[in-house]
């Protein structure tokens, strides 16, 4: 009965309830510090017991209030138990004025009770064991205030901090079982049309699962957004029905959303949600039946491609489910720390994958050899569109390895996929590609800024015009644009935050420190240019005064 009642409806009647429970407690809290002495039989008869217990009834509320409006688990539980005591107990008050705060405690007890599915969120266990840490921490200090000196205060203070800090610890991101990827790995293989869906089986993600509909959401938490990875996976037919679950579901629980590099497949359903969306790149896509190195727009890639053969190299595919090579995955374990070890910032996560030996599932590997046997690169390959198409996901190579080994195994890999049935190779997304050719929802012109402002300021950290260069190069068959969804449609900047916040392992300290790391590279660069210059006319000015005299 309560769940027929509308999501916007329900929400509105539970934030009533805990906001006349908040200043219920307040006032409570408030009345049990007014002096006894003239009012001590009054205040009895008012509270219904001890001053003390309604003091921490008031407390324990007040600390659990975020996490209940959070829709926590264990703050309803918590809240119950507090509102049934206190109701019991002022049911015995003597004064008539206290009709009042049982009627609020009873009408909030009842939304409470009628509507307890909405107040799921769980607390992780691992991240539960750390809050509770701080009872112990908690119990110290107020004992050394008890023997330092009175100071009553102090200890509903410290009472109240330990209280929220063992709240504070609330993050719903539960682990995934072994049965969530497989269930997630056969919707891939069905409906992942995005080619950003397979990345749903990397061990970042946590997954919301359709109730009403089979179709699963990628996401990582940050704060209060749920950051989700692509498109949700599920069947055409079952999208509008899957958004709005999905939609509800952070209603309900106070989340904003925020999807990331979402296709224009579903563009028009975002549309009619209230999502707002912004263009954040474009996907090189490759018809692999028309495709080949011939013409000028594929000159340089063709003059790679021909420089790596003549150095020696040959491509192979790897096939870890058929036979495990340790030299192999070695000389990729290898690459990659080499790899690593040039960037300026940690390696980017979330909307990239990685190498994955370990459960390689339906990746396709590819690698370069010189007549050596040495591997000096690597590519890794995700399947899309019903495995009829593979994007280049990881792209690592050696920092010593010949011109052109990226570009040969790229293109020798289309060829060998495309001699097994596959229809559409793709390179990713390009980040931030192609802005100048907006196709943004209309009153986020500030977001579009704010992306232009990026990729002009941050291009030389994450060469964000290199990467679109490198793959225009290859001359695609055609550019897909890709989008930035979120709710609520104004996006906000701890939303902003939170997309980059699940990106990077450090967050935005990362993106910081690489930033002035650049600059001081750039400044280094430019004292070196400027030396060398003042060497040279040094020279020049010596060289003259040799003449003269």
């Amino acid at each position: 009965m309560a769940n027929k009642i509308p999501v916007k409806t329900r929400r509105y009647i539970e934030n009533a309830a805990i906001f006349m429970m908040i200043l219920l407690a307040l006032f409570i809290f408030v009345v049990t510090f007014i002096p006894a002495s003239q009012a001590q039989d009054y205040l009895y008869r008012f509270l219904g017991t001890t001053r003390t217990l309604q003091r921490f009834f008031a407390v324990v509320f007040l600390a659990s209030a975020w996490r209940l409006y959070k829709r926590s688990h264990l703050a309803w539980i918590i809240s119950i138990v507090m509102i049934a005591c206190s109701i019991g107990i002022h049911s015995f008050a003597q004064h008539s004025f206290f009709m009042i705060p049982i009627i609020i405690e009873t009408l909030s007890f009842i939304v409470f009770w009628l509507f307890y599915r909405d107040f799921s969120r769980p607390m992780d266990r691992s991240t539960a064991v750390h809050g509770m840490y701080i009872l112990p921490v908690m119990v110290v200090l107020m004992l050394l205030n008890r023997f330092i000196g009175p100071a009553i205060e102090l200890n509903w203070l410290l009472l109240y901090i330990g209280l929220l800090l063992i709240f504070a610890p609330f993050m719903h991101q539960p682990k995934a079982t072994l049965s969530d990827k497989e269930h997630v790995l056969k919707l891939c293989r069905t409906y992942g049309y995005n080619p950003c869906a397979w990345l749903a089986l990397e061990d970042d993600k946590t997954y919301f699962f359709g109730t009403q509909v089979d179709g699963v959401a990628a996401y990582a938490v940050s704060e209060t957004t749920m950051v989700i990875c692509g498109d949700p996976i599920c069947a055409d037919e079952d999208f509008p029905v899957f958004l709005k679950e999905l939609s509800d579901y952070c209603a309900l629980n106070n989340y904003d959303m925020v999807f990331l590099a979402i296709t224009d497949r579903y563009l028009e359903h975002y549309k009619k949600m209230g999502f707002g969306y912004v263009k954040c790149g474009e996907e090189p896509r490759f018809k692999l039946s028309d495709y080949d190195l011939k013409g000028g727009k594929a000159a340089k890639v063709r003059a790679d491609v021909n420089h790596a053969r003549k150095a020696g190299l040959t491509v192979c595919e790897y096939k870890p489910l058929d036979k495990r090579d340790p030299e192999i995955e070695q000389a990729i374990d290898d690459i990659t720390k080499e790899w690593l070890g040039t960037k300026d910032c940690n390696e980017l996560i979330f909307t990239l994958g990685g190498v994955g030996l370990e459960d390689p599932n339906d990746k396709r590997y590819f690698y370069a050899k010189d007549d050596d046997g040495v591997i000096q690169g690597f590519m890794v390959f995700l399947p899309f569109l019903n495995g009829t198409a593979y994007y280049a996901d990881v792209t690592r190579r050696r920092t010593d390895a010949p011109r052109g080994v990226m570009e040969v195994i790229l293109y020798d890999a289309f060829q060998i996929m495309k001699d097994t049935g596959v229809e559409w190779g793709s390179m990713g997304l390009a980040p931030l590609a192609h802005l100048d050719n907006p196709e943004n929802d209309k009153g986020n012109e500030l977001i579009a800024a704010i992306l232009t402002f990026v990729h002009d300021h941050m291009n030389s950290i994450y060469g964000f015009d290199s990467l679109t260069r490198a793959k225009e190069k290859y001359n695609p068959t055609v550019w897909l644009p890709a989008y930035f969804a979120y709710m609520p449609k104004i996006l906000s900047p701890q939303m902003a935050l939170a997309a980059v916040a699940v990106q990077s392992p450090n967050g935005l300290t990362d993106y910081i420190t690489a930033f002035f790391n650049n600059l001081k590279k750039d400044e280094k660069k430019g004292m070196d240019e400027k030396n060398n210059e003042q060497k040279k006319e040094d020279k020049k000015t010596e060289a003259d005064a040799k003449t003269n005299s």
